[in-house]
């Protein structure tokens, strides 16, 4: 995954959070690996993986996102619909 410089809500978008050697991408996540201070800052744990905050800002997306994202209706609209038709019933 390849993140731009300026993405929102991310301090750090070019070192890994845990790992080791340059920006903590050489070797994966050891025990002996340094850690970042606050991961909030952080859009990637380790080389390959995001941390937990650009996760929840898919999931949010995916949930009640605009149609940009979710085409037809987003997961909340399709629960609203099913509610709905359980009444109807």
């Amino acid at each position: 995954m390849q993140v731009g410089a300026n993405v929102k809500g991310f301090t750090e978008t070019e070192a890994a959070c845990c790992g080791i050697g340059k920006l903590n991408t050489i070797a994966a996540c050891l025990p002996v690996s340094s850690l970042c201070s606050n991961r909030r800052d952080y859009f990637f744990w380790d080389r390959f993986h995001p941390t937990e905050a650009p996760h929840g800002n898919l999931v949010d997306k995916l949930f009640s996102g605009p149609s940009e994202y979710t085409f037809p209706t987003n997961v909340k609209e399709l629960i609203a619909l099913s509610k709905l038709k359980e009444a109807d019933s």
